[in-house]
C-alpha cells in the first residue's frame, strides 16, 4: 500500500494541475470575449449617442426654419402661400 501511495498523489497531483491549466484557458477566452463585448458595447453607444444629438440637432434646425417661415409669412401677409380667410382684412371691396 505504501508503494502505491506516492504513485496514486503523483497522478493526482497531475490531473489537478492538468484540470486547472484548462479552466485557467477557459477563464482568459471568456475574459477576452467580455472585453470584446465591452469595446463593441462602448462604439455602440458612442454611436447611438451621435445619431442623438444629429437628431436633436436637425429637430432644432427645423425648429428655426419654421420659426422664420411663420415670421415671414406675419410680415408680408398677401404672399400666395397665406390661405384667402387670412387676407380678409386687407381684401379690397368690390361695393
Amino acid at each position: 500500500m505504501a508503494r502505491l501511495l506516492l504513485p496514486l498523489t503523483f497522478a493526482a497531483l497531475l490531473v489537478m494541475v492538468i484540470v486547472w491549466l484548462l479552466q485557467r484557458r477557459e477563464w482568459e477566452r471568456a475574459r477576452e470575449a467580455l472585453l470584446e463585448e465591452t469595446k463593441l458595447n462602448r462604439r455602440f453607444e458612442q454611436e447611438r449617442n451621435q445619431a442623438r444629438e444629429e437628431v436633436f440637432r436637425r429637430l432644432q434646425e427645423d425648429r428655426e426654419l419654421n420659426k422664420e417661415k411663420f415670421s415671414s409669412r406675419r410680415s408680408s401677409p398677401n404672399t400666395k402661400n397665406t390661405p384667402r380667410w387670412r387676407n380678409w382684412r386687407w381684401a379690397r371691396r368690390t361695393d
